[in-house]
């Protein structure tokens, strides 16, 4: 299991390609040692064709566009340790010009950076989006339940308040279980896939009015 996060764990990332590759069979993965790496070709400028190597993404922004917020390393104790132990191994090979790191965040980039440059490479920012990780460990971290709700601002705390009265309202007190089978847990994800989409689908505001649940790739 990974020690970061399931979403960058190998069970996550074999079924991840193996859902990926009915949609992209001219991409080809594989895992180095647990981190799965895409394998692509792109056309830049409509004249060059680059060899892109992706990290735990298929290079494809269809299928992307459904996979983990924050990329990393899945056997890595820290970000740092595990780029370096993938650009040491990428820099005694030949067959790629690029290597995409999507899903990064913030306060990795001067790494980044720093390893690139320590190999003579070029770093070249795609894209910056805004993040909505909600750290839940924090809850953990603290023997007062309250202390992560009084952490937030006083409008956070107040869409809680408000939304917690809602659902007591309709279905009852809110209660915290844990699936006690793949059935039990796999038709949870189905229920909150129904309420996904009604929350995204249609809201420009929300991810551009469109629910990653309508993939094909993705479900």
């Amino acid at each position: 299991m990974s020690k970061n996060s399931f979403f960058t764990s190998h069970t996550w990332l074999e079924a991840t390609k193996r859902t990926w590759q009915k949609f992209a069979p001219n991409t080809r993965w594989t895992f180095y040692p647990e981190e799965l790496l895409g394998y692509s070709k792109q056309r830049r400028h409509g004249i060059l064709s680059s060899r892109i190597i992706s990290l735990n993404e298929s290079g494809q922004a269809s299928l992307d566009e459904s996979t983990i917020e924050f990329n990393g390393f899945s056997q890595s104790n820290s970000f740092d340790e595990g780029l370096k132990k993938l650009c040491s191994h990428l820099a005694s090979r030949n067959d790629w010009d690029e290597i995409r790191l999507g899903g990064i965040h913030e306060s990795n980039c001067n790494s980044v950076k720093e390893i690139a440059q320590f190999y003579g490479w070029h770093v070249h920012e795609y894209a910056r989006k805004p993040g909505y990780l909600v750290n839940l460990t924090r809850l953990l971290d603290s023997s007062d339940p309250s202390a992560f709700i009084n952490s937030r601002s006083a409008n956070t705390r107040q869409q809680l308040r408000q939304a917690k009265r809602v659902i007591e309202a309709s279905i009852g007190p809110i209660e915290i279980q844990q699936a006690d089978s793949l059935q039990t847990a796999q038709h949870w994800l189905k229920e909150a896939a129904r309420y996904h989409k009604e929350r995204w689908n249609g809201h420009a505001s929300y991810g551009g009015g469109y629910s990653a649940f309508d993939n094909q790739a993705f479900m």
